[in-house]
C-alpha cells in the first residue's frame, strides 16, 4: 500500500513539472526568431548607406589671370650743361669763343608693340646763354625746340627723324632779332650697352638740314645751314642719372664770300624720370 502511494506521488510531481516548463519554451522560441530579423534590418541599412552616391567634389576657384605687362611709358627729363661755343667766319676774320650754360626739359612717350619693336616720340626744349663781352657775335641767347619720332629695334638700335625750330636773339628766349632757324634731321641711336654692373653706354648721331631766315635788319637772305650732331651717353644703371658729351656743328654761306660756322661742345647732366607706365 505504501509503495502504491509513493508511485502516485512521483507521477503527480512529474506531471506538474512538465506542465510548468512548457510556457518557458514557448516564450524562448519567439525571442530566438526575432534576433535574425534585427540582423537583417541592420544589414539592409548598411547596404543602403553603401549604395548612396558620394556628393560631387567642389572645383577649386579659378586662378586670377596674370596681369599684362605695361606697354606704354611716359618719361620726363631735365638737363643742365656747360661747354664752349665757337663761331668762325674767315672772310671777316671772325674767330670767337664763348662759354655756354645750357638748360633743358623734355617729355617722351613710348609704346611696346612687340618684344623687338618700341616706337617712341620725344619733345625737348633747350635754352643756351652764349655770352662773351668781347664779341658781339658770341653774345646772344638761343632757344631750341625739337620734336622726334622713331622706333627702338631689338633693344639695340633706334633710327629716328625729327624737326627743329630755333631762335637766336640778343636777350630773349623764343625771339628772333638775330635769326630763326628750322629744318629736318635724320639719325640713329645705339645702346645702351652694359659697362660692368653699374654703368651703361649709348651713342647717337644725326645730320641736320637747317634753313636760316635772318632778321630783315641784317639785310641777309635766307640760306642753308646744314650740319651734324653727335652724342655719347654714360648712364648709371638702375638710376635716372646720366652724363652726356655733345657736339654740334653747322655751317653755311650767309652771302657770297661770307662763310659762317658755329659749333657747340657741351657736357650735360641729365635726370630722366620714367614716371608713368600703363
Amino acid at each position: 500500500m505504501k509503495q502504491l502511494i509513493w508511485v502516485c506521488a512521483a507521477t503527480l510531481a512529474l506531471a506538474t513539472a512538465t506542465a510548468g516548463a512548457a510556457p518557458a519554451a514557448k516564450s524562448t522560441t519567439p525571442a530566438a526568431t526575432a534576433k535574425p530579423s534585427t540582423a537583417k534590418k541592420s544589414s539592409a541599412r548598411k547596404k543602403t548607406a553603401v549604395a548612396t552616391p558620394a556628393p560631387a567634389p567642389v572645383p577649386p576657384p579659378p586662378a586670377p589671370a596674370a596681369e599684362a605687362p605695361a606697354r606704354n611709358r611716359i618719361s620726363l627729363r631735365a638737363a643742365f650743361g656747360y661747354g664752349e661755343y665757337h663761331v668762325e667766319a674767315p672772310s671777316f676774320s671772325v674767330d670767337d669763343h664763348a662759354k655756354v650754360p645750357l638748360y633743358g626739359v623734355g617729355i617722351a612717350y613710348s609704346r611696346t608693340l612687340t618684344p623687338t619693336v618700341t616706337p617712341f616720340a620725344d619733345l625737348g626744349i633747350e635754352y643756351s646763354d652764349i655770352s662773351d663781352a668781347n664779341s658781339a657775335r658770341a653774345d646772344f641767347v638761343r632757344t631750341d625746340v625739337a620734336a622726334t619720332v622713331g622706333a627702338r629695334l631689338f633693344d639695340i638700335v633706334a633710327p629716328f627723324v625729327g624737326y627743329r625750330l630755333a631762335w637766336q636773339d640778343p636777350n630773349k628766349a623764343f625771339d628772333d632779332d638775330i635769326w630763326q632757324e628750322h629744318g629736318w634731321y635724320l639719325g640713329a641711336a645705339a645702346g645702351s650697352f652694359a659697362l660692368g654692373p653699374r654703368l651703361n653706354l649709348g651713342a647717337s648721331a644725326a645730320y641736320n638740314w637747317n634753313r636760316v631766315a635772318p632778321d630783315a635788319a641784317l639785310f641777309l637772305k635766307p640760306f642753308n645751314y646744314r650740319g651734324y650732331s653727335a652724342k655719347l651717353r654714360l648712364g648709371l644703371s638702375g638710376t635716372p642719372h646720366a652724363l652726356e658729351l655733345r657736339y654740334q656743328e653747322f655751317s653755311g654761306d650767309l652771302s657770297p664770300g661770307f662763310d659762317l660756322t658755329e659749333s657747340y661742345a657741351l657736357a650735360v647732366y641729365v635726370f630722366n624720370w620714367s614716371g608713368w607706365r600703363f
